[in-house]
Order: C-alpha cells, then sequence, then structure tokens
C-alpha cells in the first residue's frame, strides 16, 4: 500500500512542488543553486511533522507563513524578499 500511495500520490506531488520551485528559481526568486529536494523538505516537513504530532491545524495561513519562510530562506543574498 505504501508504494501505490508513493506512486500515485506522493511522487506526482512532490514533482509538482519541484516544478514551482524550479520556476521561482528561474525568475530569481530563490538562489540559482538552490538545492529543489531539500527546498520540498523544507516545505513539506513542517507540514507532516504539525499534522503527525497535533501540534495545531494546517491552515492556509499557516501553509502561506512557511511558504514565505521557505522562499526567504531560498533567496539569493542581496535581494528582496519573495
Amino acid at each position: 500500500m505504501h508504494a501505490e500511495y508513493r506512486t500515485r500520490l506522493l511522487d506526482p506531488l512532490l514533482e509538482i512542488t519541484r516544478d514551482r520551485l524550479r520556476g521561482a528559481r528561474e525568475a530569481g526568486r530563490i538562489a540559482p543553486d538552490a538545492d529543489l529536494g531539500l527546498a520540498v523538505e523544507l516545505l513539506y516537513g513542517p507540514l507532516y511533522y504539525r499534522w503527525q504530532y497535533r501540534l495545531g491545524p494546517l491552515t492556509h495561513d499557516h501553509a502561506d507563513r512557511l511558504v514565505d519562510a521557505v522562499l526567504r530562506a531560498l533567496n539569493p543574498p542581496g535581494t528582496a524578499n519573495a
């Protein structure tokens, strides 16, 4: 069942996320040498942690703040926040 979940749901979601981050990198919103695999983990890791341990609700506001924080962390030095 895990393999089916991974193949049908998780892998496509992660690839879409990498594509979006690749677009942000090409637009200069994140550093050109940003590790997209690590960036995906920076985005989804905290969401999973929050969900797994029931630390708080998974709200749009929380997700927006998380994305903003990750994009700021991936910004090229000396640029404005994404």
